[in-house]
């Protein structure tokens, strides 16, 4: 677990640096692939949701979240998933194709059902290979295959995907930096979603989930927030606390932004990890949508993830 919070932290760091690399390469891109081939026993459909950025014409970094689905061998019955941070090296091969070679940590829980469930978490390497092809400037094409070494069930998987560059206009984001500075120090939100008990073969229920946040902006890459939680009743855990966590926000234009997050949750069961993905889009210079993908890493495997949609209101 030290390992995995220390990957996640250092990846945090790196990507905060990152940010703010190099301003004169037209390089931010979200991608989404889904499989369409893999080595599995038993193959759910699996996917991957990234965010890189380019440091040179050549050279790039790629955050991930990537779901595996279930994995079965002759003893135990596998769900695996987790982050991913990887470096990238780029050859234009033509105008159209680039091909981008990557290789990185692959921070995995892996939730295993073998007389009683375990959820196991480790630190693997993520290789991967892919051609993009551009279609126009903003929207490319994906053909993506994935090598997970991990000390069990290593997997090979071929996948397609979309993704969308954002062209880098430095005029607009000092525009953006500004206005950020004069009205958007602190927000605060309100969360409704649902909460979902990470462990197979359960006996609970999901069940609606509250949040209520406020976060403060130290950089316009990144903030603090402090959230008050109510995971409502699952039967497997009828948790609700107060966590503290870190994030690191890229900001797309004037209205979208990304970030990621990891920190501490103290709540009426345990002191528990848990790391966030979250999106906003500003409706007004003061008014924000927002969604929240939060995995709570908890004792006695009693994981769970919380699906949110909220407001947000900068002061």
């Amino acid at each position: 677990m030290k390992k995995i919070m220390s990957g996640i932290i250092v990846s945090l760091i790196c990507l905060i640096v990152i940010s703010n690399f190099n301003n004169n390469v037209n390089a931010k891109e979200l991608t989404f692939s889904g499989e369409i081939g893999s080595n599995k026993t038993k193959s759910d459909v699996a996917y991957i949701i990234s965010y890189r950025n380019l440091l040179s014409s050549c050279i790039g970094v790629e955050i991930s979240y990537l779901n595996e689905g279930h994995i079965e061998n002759s003893k135990e019955y596998h769900h695996r998933d987790g982050f991913s941070f990887q470096m990238s090296y780029l050859y234009p091969f033509s105008r159209n194709i680039t091909l981008r070679s990557s290789l990185g940590p692959y921070l995995a829980f892996d939730t295993t059902s073998h007389k009683g469930e375990k959820i196991k978490q480790e630190v693997g390497a993520l290789v991967s290979l892919e051609g993009d092809y551009y279609f126009t400037e903003n929207i490319f094409g994906i053909l993506r295959g994935n090598i997970i070494a991990v000390s069990e069930n290593p997997t090979i998987s071929a996948m397609m995907g979309i993704g969308y560059a954002f062209k880098n206009n430095n005029v607009a984001k000092k525009k953006f930096v500004t206005n950020l500075k004069k009205i958007a120090k602190n927000e605060i939100s309100l969360y409704v979603g649902t909460s979902i008990p990470n462990v197979k073969n359960h006996s609970g229920k999901n069940t609606s989930a509250y949040m209520v946040g406020i976060k403060h902006n130290f950089t316009p890459y990144f903030d603090i927030a402090t959230l008050l939680i109510n995971e409502g009743n699952t039967n497997v855990y009828n948790r609700r606390g107060i966590a503290l966590e870190p994030q690191l926000v890229a900001n797309f234009g004037n209205h979208i932004s990304l970030g990621i997050g990891a920190g501490i949750y103290f709540n009426n069961e345990s002191i528990d990890k848990m790391v966030s993905i979250c999106a906003g889009y500003k409706i007004f210079p003061k008014l924000d949508t927002l969604f929240r993908f939060s995995r709570i890493i908890a004792t006695k495997n009693r994981d769970s993830d919380i699906f949110m949609f909220g407001i947000g209101y900068r002061f």
